[in-house]
């Protein structure tokens, strides 16, 4: 098992990012089955999840070699799984990275979970990963998610227009990236500032 507790590499102020284990399955199986939440995460159709489904992505999690590395978030101050994130997609040749965060529990929402979690992708991905950029994605009804990118370092790179059709109407993708020389050259906060309540979904 990868990401235990007081591993520097997985570890931030407020958060662990760890492997999936079992008792995870029926709280990720809530979260993925939460359409409001979903519809701020993929650019898909929202479809419910089995119970079936939901433990066989469990255990493909990581897939390393697909470029894929997704992690449960569990809380330092008491051990809850609240979501996962992770990198959707890696360019080895050209050195950069698509990552994205799910916080499932509403609860945990607001209190600068999201942030610490980013932060510690973005240690692993240049550190670790040899990485030269991150980006991610977010869409235009979800501000919750820029206001988390932008607090940790990212910058708006572009826009893509119209790009996501979701009820009823029409949003707009963003672009975030951050590269490694200004992640280097900013000091990494504690990650307890408040952020807004709604799903942190690069």
């Amino acid at each position: 098992m990868f990401g235990k507790e007081g591993d520097p590499l997985y570890t931030g102020q407020l958060v662990l990012l760890r492997s999936f284990d079992a008792g995870d399955l029926n709280a990720l199986y809530s979260y993925l089955n939460d359409a409001e939440t979903m519809g701020l995460v993929t650019d898909g159709a929202v479809m419910p999840a089995t119970m079936e489904d939901t433990a066989e992505w469990m255990r493909n999690q990581p897939y390393p070699s697909g470029g894929v590395y997704q992690f449960a978030v569990e809380t330092l101050s008491d051990g809850r799984f609240i979501g996962r994130c992770g990198f959707v997609q890696i360019d080895r040749k050209n050195r950069h990275g698509e990552i994205a965060i799910h916080l499932g529990d509403r609860r945990s929402r607001g209190k600068g979970l999201g942030s610490d979690a980013v932060r510690v992708l973005c240690r692993l991905g240049f550190q670790e990963l040899g990485l030269h950029r991150i980006w991610a994605r977010c869409f235009s009804m979800n501000p919750a998610c820029m206001g988390c990118l932008e607090k940790c370092g990212f910058r708006r790179e572009g826009v893509l227009r119209q790009a996501l059709y979701r009820r009823d109407a029409w949003h707009d993708i963003y672009v975030y990236g951050l590269l490694k020389e200004e992640w280097e050259g900013s000091a990494p906060g504690p990650g307890l500032q408040s952020e807004s309540k709604g799903a942190l979904h690069p």
